[in-house]
């Protein structure tokens, strides 16, 4: 079994840059950042203004701004997963036993 991934054929092929041996948008990235970057010194600063945790404000804002970076940008990738005769032959092999196992 192998995984095809391939980029959407529709999108606009944007330059890419390998982050964590990974290839990603470059804007999207820097989209991601910086909207993390900004709700969590927006809850920093609500936190210093009210007296709270300092520590869990903000990690709530990055929180916050994790949730919103998965909502504003997609994966471009389309996996497909497509078994060779290699690969069903052992699962016909486990389904059989299974069957015989069954019926004794």
């Amino acid at each position: 079994m192998y995984h095809n991934a391939s980029t959407s054929a529709d999108l606009p092929q944007a330059p890419h840059i390998e982050v964590w041996n990974d290839l990603v948008s470059a804007r999207d990235l820097v989209l991601s950042l910086a909207l993390c970057s900004a709700c969590a010194c927006g809850a920093l600063a609500v936190a210093t203004v009210t007296g709270g945790q300092l520590l869990f404000w903000g990690l709530g804002g990055c929180v916050l701004g994790f949730t919103l970076s998965c909502l504003m940008v997609r994966p471009k990738r389309e996996v497909s997963v497509v078994e060779t005769e290699d690969d069903a032959a052992p699962a016909e092999a486990a389904a059989t036993a299974e069957r015989t196992e069954a019926q004794q």
